[in-house]
């Protein structure tokens, strides 16, 4: 046991905190994308309709 944790408990949680770190790395790349094509003005595919 480690920090009162059985093996499965800890490499459970090990993989939890891999996974969100992913994610995180994915969603920072996603907004640094979106603030650049701000900066650069680029437009939206689609327009949206005001009717």
């Amino acid at each position: 046991m480690y920090m009162g944790r059985d093996q499965s408990t800890m490499s459970l949680a090990v993989k939890r905190l891999e996974e969100g770190l992913e994610m995180s790395i994915k969603r920072r790349k996603q907004l640094e994308d979106f603030c650049t094509r701000l900066r650069q003005g680029k437009r939206r595919k689609y327009q949206i309709s005001h009717a």
